[in-house]
């Protein structure tokens, strides 16, 4: 009889969950060790309201599941697709997010179908998925297990420590996995063992405000399209994530610098004017179409980290392997984590699958999760690091220069309507949002830049020529 590889992985959140569905099968014994206590037994729809994640306090704030995600979905696990949209989640394909003026005229191409949003709250997300990977066969959930330590040979780590409620345990396995996210204390543990953890921190220089809403009876949505849905006015960063049974979400992001922003956008009076004083937020906020659905929530200590547990390009620790928020993050407006976290988790099936050499299969998965992500990573610390340090009234500071500037004009008069009249722009960028292809280079892509240059020379379309909504105050006032 086949021996049975036994399977622990710290943290039961969507990277954890990702795995477990990802190695599931015959020969393997998956547990689960989740710090927070079990969901409650409700419909999917109450997730929200019902099942406090005390461990995870970014289940409250706002999620995208990109294009990427949905195809994976579509392609591997079918089922749990069809539950999440049972569950209210709805599908936003590429044709639904163009401007009206390119969406009369669009016609679609073969790979369209996987620039499909998936449209749900992390909460609605995180509770189907929870369910569909407890009903696996070989996989079991301990809830209130608060991971402790780590077993270990040496270097070689053989198994976890726990607490829970009413005593400590431990748990010996083959495969030790870190899906705890962001506050995973596996680092420090290694490094007491004497692994050597290369690691790259760069701070996203922003603080994040998200408030929920719920569209009024009879109400609908305002016209999706990515130009509409997110934007960067340079004092302030917003995004509009539309989600599942009616409900959506904003997010502010402020400069860490700004503190009377930061402060002001605390106050949910103050967040709901400076939403009425953003025009694309606005339509979305009206009192009309939808009503706050609880409290201004606020997350700081938002760091893009790269972790790597490789030495000289070979295994230090044989037998664990650190996915989603615990071995790399990237600033959450870019939206990729929940899909990051997923596709990474998927990359352990496939290097299981190859060998069942310990050491080997934690090479294989350091250098497949940098052909999948380091692209990404290395794009957004670049965008993050190049933040101009505005000044406290939100204005450009005096330094900046003419390259500086140069780059503001093409962004607003040559990328932004390019994104509005051009189907060729729209789709290019559409599939780096959707982490189908990598980040755009422009000296490797001269047809689209050249398009972009001839938008920069057309007049801006009217769509872009948007004023504040009657009686929005200015942000000089509300500070």
């Amino acid at each position: 009889m086949a021996r049975t590889e036994t399977v622990l992985i710290a943290g039961a959140g969507i990277a954890g969950l990702g795995a477990a569905m990802a190695l599931a099968g015959p020969g393997r014994s998956i547990l689960l060790l989740e710090r927070d206590p079990p969901p409650p037994v409700l419909d999917a729809r109450q997730s929200f309201d019902g099942w406090q994640r005390s461990g995870a306090a970014q289940t409250r704030h706002s999620h995208v599941f990109l294009g990427r995600l949905t195809a994976h979905l579509r392609r591997h696990y079918p089922a749990l697709l069809e539950e999440l949209l049972a569950a209210g989640a709805r599908l936003c394909p590429f044709e639904e997010m163009l401007p009206e003026q390119l969406r009369r005229r669009y016609r679609p191409v073969p790979g369209d179908e996987d620039l499909t949003l998936l449209q749900c709250r992390r909460a609605t997300f995180e509770y189907v998925l929870r369910r569909y990977v407890e009903r696996l066969d070989g996989v079991e959930v301990i809830a209130n297990a608060q991971v402790t330590g780590l077993l270990a040979d040496g270097t070689s780590i053989r198994g976890l420590q726990y607490q829970s409620a009413d005593r400590r345990a431990q748990l010996t396995g083959d495969v030790t996995i870190d899906a705890s996210g962001r506050t995973s204390r596996f680092p420090n543990w290694l490094r007491s063992l004497g692994v050597v953890i290369e690691e790259q921190n760069v701070p996203a220089g922003i603080l994040y405000f998200t408030r929920h809403y719920r569209l009024r009876p009879g109400a609908r949505w305002p016209e999706l399209n990515r130009t509409s849905l997110g934007g960067d006015l340079g004092h302030l960063r917003y995004g509009i994530c539309p989600a599942d049974n009616d409900c959506f979400s904003i997010t502010l992001a402020v400069p860490q610098h700004q503190s009377r922003l930061r402060h002001l956008v605390r106050k949910e009076e103050d967040f709901q004017a400076l939403c009425e004083n953003i025009p694309a937020c606005a339509v979305w906020t009206d009192a009309e179409r939808a009503s706050p659905h609880g409290p201004v929530l606020a997350m700081g200590g938002l760091v893009n980290v790269w972790r790597s547990y490789l030495k000289d390009g070979k295994a230090q620790a044989p037998g664990f392997f650190a996915i989603g928020d615990a071995a790399v993050r990237t600033n959450p407006l870019d939206g990729r984590g929940c899909s990051a976290g997923l596709l990474q988790a998927h990359l352990l099936r496939h290097v299981f699958e190859e060998t069942a050499d310990p050491a080997q299969r934690a090479v294989l998965l350091e250098q497949r999760t940098a052909a999948l992500l380091r692209p990404y990573f290395d794009h957004t610390i670049g965008q993050d690091r190049k933040a101009p340090p505005d000044g406290e009234d939100g204005q450009k500071s005096a330094a900046a220069d003419l390259k500086s500037r140069l780059k503001q004009s093409l962004v607003e008069r040559g990328l932004q309507p390019a994104l509005v009249r051009d189907i060729h722009v729209a789709r290019a960028f559409a599939r780096t949002y959707h982490m189908i292809d990598p980040p755009i280079i422009w000296r490797r892509r001269p047809a689209l830049l050249a398009r972009i240059l001839r938008s920069w020379l057309m007049p801006i379309p009217p769509a872009l020529q948007r004023k504040p909504p009657a009686g929005a105050k200015s942000l000089r006032q509300l500070s």
